[in-house]
Formats: C-alpha cells, structure tokens, sequence
C-alpha cells in the first residue's frame, strides 16, 4: 500500500498538471517533485522539462493557435481563406525618439511599449501576427472564427489610444516626449494558416489587404501628424461597424501601389 502511493501520488499529479496545459494556463502548474523511484523520477524530470519547453513556446506562438491544436490534437494548419480584419500600428519618428538611447535602452523602451498593445489585443480576442521593430502587426478572425471581428478591432484600438495616452502623461511627468502612433484597419478575404518551409512555418496572413491595411497606418502620418494616437479605418470596416461608433469620413484617398481610391475614415470613438 506504503508502494502504490508513492507511485500514485507524481503519477496522480501528472494527470491534473496535464488537464491544466489543455488550457495553456501555467499560473497554475505544480511542477512534479523527484521520487526515489528510478521510473517515477525519470517520468518527474522529463513532464517537467515538457512543461518548461512549453511555456517557453506559447512565448513564440498564438496562444489561441496552441489552443486550436491541442483541442483538435493536430500538429498543422493548412492554409484557409476567410474574411478578417487586420490591423498594423507603428510609432512616429521612432528613430529620432530614440536618439541618445543605448542599444539596451531602445529594446526596452520597444518591450514596455509592445506589451502595453499586446495587452489590448489579448483582452480583444485578438491574434499577435508578428512584431516588425517598434511596430505590431494583429488579426481578427483567426484561428477562432470571431463574427464582429472588425468591431473588435476598432475596440482594440480604442484600448491602445488610451493606454498610449495615460503613458504618455506619464512620461511628461518624467520629461520625455511623448509616443505618438498611428493605426490602420481593414477588412477583407485573406489566406490565413501556416505558411513556409515544412520544417519552418508560420502561422499568418497573407494577401492585399494586408498590404492595404499597413498603408492606411502609413497614410496616418500626413493625415494626422500631430495627434498621439491616430486610427484610421477603411471602407469595409465602418460597414460592419454600428450606429455607436464615431467616425469622421476623409473622402478617397490614393494608395500608393494601387489604382483605385479608397474611401478612409477616421475612428474617434465609441458612445457603448
């Protein structure tokens, strides 16, 4: 009896361990302790240097994308067209906002300011696609089919104004200039899953609206190149948002790489 617990109790605790990684929350995991047990122990080192490399992963990858393929226990996404919204942000003269920063001073001024977006894309169901220096690159709609996924979008970008502006007040109490950024939004038909070599992929969008939604935040530049936070959306965005949402229509606007004008709006607010 003294022999079946000492082997029940890792073995025990393993399966409840396991049960808490399903949902990728590692708030909560209880590493498992060594045992006297050649077997056990072994097991014991090896679960808990899967929980670590684990951990480690869902730094890298879209949580919400681990998620997908631990419920569905695949090991690929192949890529799907579906319609989704994405959104870019980049900071305004970053390299001059920078300037008398040390190299090390400059990473961590872009870590605090990306966790601060990346803080407002989680609390809106978003997917982190890829960061590029200074600025962030996210989508609605996937892996999770979200069905207001440009509402999202703008809710996100509303949240990233206001965290942006609190922390600029604080950096005026510091002294510092002010971060200014701009964002752009778009809705359209895109080819999302992992894209790549077989043995390097990455899970991502591809296709022209992806291009059209990094030149609307291009475009926010000249079209508001004195306000902290400027959002500008296109045509298909404000057709899928409400009557609550405030936007302020710019006309057509030129695209550079593109024919045709486009209708751009800037989102101001949300009365909800």
């Amino acid at each position: 009896m003294a022999l079946s617990r000492l082997i029940a109790r890792p073995v025990n605790r393993a399966s409840e361990t396991a049960q808490t990684l399903r949902k990728l929350d590692f708030s909560d995991v209880r590493m498992m302790d060594d045992s006297r047990i050649a077997e056990i122990g072994q097991l014991s080192r090896s679960f808990n240097a899967m929980v670590r490399s684990l951990e480690a992963a869902a730094k890298y990858i879209p949580v919400k994308l681990l998620e997908k393929l631990i419920r569905e226990q695949a090991a690929d996404v192949e890529p799907q067209e579906r319609e989704l919204t994405v959104m870019f942000t980049d900071i305004v003269g970053f390299t001059s906002l920078c300037e008398g920063m040390s190299p090390a001073q400059v990473a961590r001024f872009i870590s605090d300011h990306l966790t601060l977006l990346a803080g407002c894309v989680d609390e809106e169901d978003g997917t982190i696609d890829k960061y590029i220096g200074d600025a962030l690159m996210a989508f609605w709609g996937a892996p999770g089919e979200i069905e207001d996924h440009a509402q999202a979008a703008c809710r996100c970008a509303l949240r990233i104004r206001d965290v942006v502006e609190q922390d600029n007040a604080r950096r005026a109490e510091a002294g510092l200039s002010p971060v200014r950024i701009r964002i752009g939004i778009h809705t359209g038909p895109l080819v999302v899953g992992n894209i790549g070599a077989p043995n390097r992929v990455n899970y991502t969008v591809i296709g022209d609206n992806v291009n059209i939604a990094a030149r609307l935040e291009q475009m926010g530049k000249d079209i508001d190149s004195d306000a902290q936070v400027a959002i500008l959306i296109s045509e298909p965005v404000r057709k899928r948002l409400g009557n609550s949402w405030q936007v302020e229509s710019l006309g057509r606007q030129a695209i550079r790489g593109r024919k045709n004008a486009l209708a751009v709006y800037r989102l101001t607010g949300n009365k909800q």
